[in-house]
């Protein structure tokens, strides 16, 4: 299906609880060639470990275009994140590896690691507007980023480390 834009998940959401998809509690499912847009949470992984993501597209979601939490060994590849709320973000006790991703314009941050470590490589992220970051990471010790290009446009900061509260 492609060819023809692939699988397209539309929620048309008004609040940010809506989810386009959810696994909770799946492990080891691969997920890819789809589109989600309009959601709360394009899509939200509850303890779900090993779980991939691959040339999957998410936009125009509320909250984030994927989010997700306790989650072990989360891969994701080729995909895309623009003009959500928060492009990719981690939370509980999680871990990643994420490369060749466009995380584009989202509204408040393209990459936020709240706990756990990630690695990010060979991506894009576009940030633009005051208060808009790049990366958001509660400690230097989160987030291990290589070979990545970063834009900033129109006041965005490039990351900022919650704990410390200190702004780059």
């Amino acid at each position: 299906n492609i060819p023809a834009g692939g699988t397209v998940f539309n929620r048309n959401a008004v609040v940010g609880s809506a989810y386009g998809l959810h696994l909770n509690g799946a492990s080891h499912y691969w997920i890819r060639d789809i589109t989600i847009r309009g959601g709360g949470v394009g899509i939200q992984m509850d303890s779900s470990p090993g779980s991939r993501l691959e040339r999957v597209r998410t936009h125009d979601n509320i909250v984030a275009g994927v989010r997700w939490n306790n989650s072990i060994g989360v891969r994701i590849n080729n995909s895309a994140a623009w003009l959500n709320g928060q492009g990719l973000t981690q939370q509980g006790n999680s871990q990643s590896v994420i490369e060749h991703v466009a995380l584009w314009r989202n509204n408040q941050v393209g990459l936020q690691i709240d706990s756990g470590s990630s690695t990010f490589s060979n991506s894009v992220i576009v940030a633009s507007g005051p208060q808009v970051f790049a990366y958001q990471s509660a400690t230097l010790t989160n987030l291990c980023a290589n070979y990545n290009n970063i834009l900033m446009e129109t006041q965005a900061l490039v990351a900022v480390i919650t704990s410390s509260n200190q702004w780059f």
